[in-house]
């Protein structure tokens, strides 16, 4: 998978659903994390919380262990995406985005992991190398948002 392919639907998918703050961001990489494991095509359904009104498995707890993984220790969001208003919309258009790029093509889940934790403002203020899961300087994985 070409690195810029990435970048590109990834920053397209971002300035087309306004995410670019910690809220959406939280959900986004969250989101991403947990449906590496998933079979697609993925169903929003199977991400509601049981009064429907919340994406399952979202918080703050969820969101600080991901960005240790990624060598990141400042809290970033204390309820990552949890309580937005606009999480479960979001959510459904993030899995519509990942399912028709799956049709595509396997989806390099490292590089869509490493963008959004890239998008964090704060992020740059880690000091180099930031060094992700696979142990790969995030920018060997994707660009900068």
């Amino acid at each position: 998978m070409d690195s810029n392919n990435v970048c590109a639907r990834l920053k397209a998918f971002q300035e087309g659903h306004n995410a670019a703050t910690k809220g959406p961001l939280s959900l986004l990489i969250q989101l991403t994390r947990m449906v590496r494991s998933k079979s697609f095509p993925l169903s929003p359904e199977d991400f509601k919380t049981e009064n429907e009104g919340q994406v399952s498995g979202l918080g703050g707890g969820n969101l600080k262990k991901i960005l240790r993984d990624h060598g990141i220790t400042q809290i970033l969001s204390s309820e990552g995406g949890r309580t937005s208003r606009g999480s479960m919309k979001l959510a459904r258009e993030y899995f519509e985005f990942l399912n028709a790029w799956q049709a595509e093509e396997e989806i390099d889940f490292d590089a869509v992991e490493a963008f959004w934790h890239a998008a964090y403002p704060e992020i740059d203020t880690i000091p180099e190398p930031a060094v992700y899961t696979h142990g790969r300087p995030i920018s060997d994985n994707c660009c900068k948002p």
